[in-house]
Protein backbone atom coordinates (compact mmCIF):
# COMPACT_ATOMS: atom_id res chain seq x y z
CA UNK A 1 0.00 0.00 0.00
CA UNK A 2 2.88 2.59 0.66
CA UNK A 3 4.59 1.58 -2.74
CA UNK A 4 1.57 2.43 -4.39
CA UNK A 5 1.66 6.36 -2.45
CA UNK A 6 5.12 6.77 -3.40
CA UNK A 7 4.56 6.26 -7.54
CA UNK A 8 2.71 9.52 -8.04
CA UNK A 9 5.15 11.37 -6.05
CA UNK A 10 8.07 10.12 -8.31
CA UNK A 11 6.19 10.88 -11.23
CA UNK A 12 5.85 14.17 -10.13
CA UNK A 13 9.56 14.73 -9.11
CA UNK A 14 10.30 13.28 -12.78
CA UNK A 15 7.79 15.65 -14.30
CA UNK A 16 9.83 18.87 -11.97
CA UNK A 17 13.06 17.48 -13.20
CA UNK A 18 12.01 17.08 -17.02
CA UNK A 19 10.85 20.35 -17.18
CA UNK A 20 13.71 22.06 -15.33
CA UNK A 21 16.29 20.38 -17.86
CA UNK A 22 16.39 22.61 -20.27
CA UNK A 23 16.12 25.64 -18.48
CA UNK A 24 19.66 23.83 -17.08
CA UNK A 25 20.82 22.70 -20.55
CA UNK A 26 22.17 25.89 -22.80
CA UNK A 27 23.89 23.32 -25.59
CA UNK A 28 21.69 23.38 -28.61
CA UNK A 29 22.74 19.61 -29.61
CA UNK A 30 22.06 18.33 -26.15
CA UNK A 31 19.14 19.70 -25.70
CA UNK A 32 17.99 18.08 -28.97
CA UNK A 33 19.16 14.94 -27.63
CA UNK A 34 16.90 15.29 -24.65
CA UNK A 35 13.95 16.14 -26.35
CA UNK A 36 14.18 13.66 -28.49
CA UNK A 37 14.82 11.04 -25.95
CA UNK A 38 11.54 12.58 -23.75
CA UNK A 39 9.57 11.97 -26.84
CA UNK A 40 10.29 8.52 -27.56
CA UNK A 41 9.55 7.47 -23.36
CA UNK A 42 6.21 9.32 -24.37
CA UNK A 43 5.62 6.87 -27.32
CA UNK A 44 7.06 3.78 -25.26
CA UNK A 45 4.48 4.58 -22.02
CA UNK A 46 1.19 4.77 -24.66
CA UNK A 47 2.55 1.78 -26.04
CA UNK A 48 3.28 0.11 -22.98
CA UNK A 49 -0.52 1.34 -21.52
CA UNK A 50 -1.57 -0.30 -24.62
CA UNK A 51 0.39 -3.54 -23.80
CA UNK A 52 -0.98 -3.61 -20.71
CA UNK A 53 -4.41 -4.35 -21.99
CA UNK A 54 -3.60 -7.16 -24.06
CA UNK A 55 -3.55 -5.66 -27.47
CA UNK A 56 -0.45 -4.77 -29.44
CA UNK A 57 -1.03 -1.36 -31.23
CA UNK A 58 1.79 -0.29 -34.09
CA UNK A 59 -0.29 3.02 -35.41
CA UNK A 60 1.81 5.33 -32.45
CA UNK A 61 4.25 6.34 -34.90
CA UNK A 62 1.22 7.54 -37.55
CA UNK A 63 -0.96 9.64 -34.82
CA UNK A 64 2.60 11.53 -34.18
CA UNK A 65 3.36 11.75 -37.83
CA UNK A 66 0.02 13.27 -38.16
CA UNK A 67 0.17 15.78 -35.32
CA UNK A 68 3.87 16.83 -36.63
CA UNK A 69 2.53 17.45 -40.11
CA UNK A 70 -0.33 19.32 -38.81
CA UNK A 71 2.04 21.49 -36.33
CA UNK A 72 4.63 21.92 -39.36
CA UNK A 73 1.91 22.97 -42.19
CA UNK A 74 0.04 25.48 -39.72
CA UNK A 75 3.37 26.73 -39.09
CA UNK A 76 4.98 27.41 -42.49
CA UNK A 77 2.46 27.21 -45.03
CA UNK A 78 -0.44 29.19 -42.82
CA UNK A 79 1.59 31.23 -40.77
CA UNK A 80 0.05 30.29 -37.21
CA UNK A 81 2.52 30.69 -34.21
CA UNK A 82 3.57 27.16 -33.08
CA UNK A 83 2.17 28.05 -29.46
CA UNK A 84 -1.27 27.98 -31.50
CA UNK A 85 -0.43 24.89 -33.66
CA UNK A 86 0.54 22.65 -31.38
CA UNK A 87 -2.63 22.58 -29.62
CA UNK A 88 -4.55 21.95 -32.55
CA UNK A 89 -1.88 19.45 -33.80
CA UNK A 90 -2.60 17.35 -30.63
CA UNK A 91 -6.57 17.65 -32.01
CA UNK A 92 -5.90 16.67 -35.25
CA UNK A 93 -4.26 13.25 -34.24
CA UNK A 94 -7.00 12.53 -31.75
CA UNK A 95 -9.99 13.67 -34.65
CA UNK A 96 -7.54 11.08 -36.75
CA UNK A 97 -7.64 8.47 -33.89
CA UNK A 98 -11.44 8.25 -33.00
CA UNK A 99 -11.96 7.57 -37.16
CA UNK A 100 -9.91 5.50 -37.02
CA UNK A 101 -9.87 3.65 -33.77
CA UNK A 102 -13.79 3.08 -33.60
CA UNK A 103 -13.61 0.35 -36.07
CA UNK A 104 -10.49 -0.51 -35.17
CA UNK A 105 -11.33 -1.23 -31.57
CA UNK A 106 -13.99 -4.07 -33.22
CA UNK A 107 -11.03 -6.24 -33.76
CA UNK A 108 -8.65 -8.35 -30.91
CA UNK A 109 -5.71 -10.45 -31.18
CA UNK A 110 -3.51 -10.63 -34.38
CA UNK A 111 -6.16 -8.98 -36.30
CA UNK A 112 -5.55 -6.25 -34.33
CA UNK A 113 -1.85 -5.64 -34.37
CA UNK A 114 -2.34 -6.48 -38.17
CA UNK A 115 -4.79 -3.66 -38.70
CA UNK A 116 -2.77 -1.15 -36.27
CA UNK A 117 -0.08 -2.13 -38.22
CA UNK A 118 -1.35 -1.26 -41.76
CA UNK A 119 -2.62 1.82 -40.58
CA UNK A 120 0.77 3.14 -39.83
CA UNK A 121 1.85 2.31 -43.09
CA UNK A 122 -0.77 3.89 -45.14
CA UNK A 123 -0.35 6.90 -43.29
CA UNK A 124 3.17 6.96 -44.04
CA UNK A 125 2.53 6.28 -47.72
CA UNK A 126 0.48 9.00 -47.36
CA UNK A 127 2.74 11.72 -46.07
CA UNK A 128 5.84 10.02 -48.13
CA UNK A 129 3.95 9.68 -51.57
CA UNK A 130 1.23 11.84 -51.71
CA UNK A 131 0.34 15.30 -52.03
CA UNK A 132 4.47 16.23 -52.21
CA UNK A 133 4.18 19.73 -52.64
CA UNK A 134 1.96 19.76 -49.65
CA UNK A 135 3.98 17.37 -47.60
CA UNK A 136 7.73 17.51 -48.90
CA UNK A 137 7.85 13.56 -49.71
CA UNK A 138 10.65 12.32 -48.13
CA UNK A 139 12.71 15.48 -47.47
CA UNK A 140 9.43 16.37 -45.20
CA UNK A 141 8.28 20.30 -45.15
CA UNK A 142 12.01 22.66 -44.98
CA UNK A 143 12.20 25.77 -43.47
CA UNK A 144 10.37 24.85 -40.35
CA UNK A 145 11.52 27.93 -37.82
CA UNK A 146 12.23 27.43 -33.94
CA UNK A 147 9.01 28.35 -31.66
CA UNK A 148 9.41 31.69 -30.15
CA UNK A 149 10.01 31.35 -25.86
CA UNK A 150 6.95 31.65 -24.20
CA UNK A 151 7.17 35.22 -22.18
CA UNK A 152 5.16 36.05 -19.62
CA UNK A 153 4.15 40.17 -19.50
Amino acid sequence: MRNKRLIPLIFAVLAIIALALPLLIKDLYHLHVLITVFLNVVLAASLFIIVILGEMSLAHSGFVGIGAYTSAILVTKLGFPFWISLPLAGVMAVIAAVIIGFPTLRLTGVYFFLVTFALAQVIKLIFMGFFTNLFGGGRGIPGIPPPNSISIP
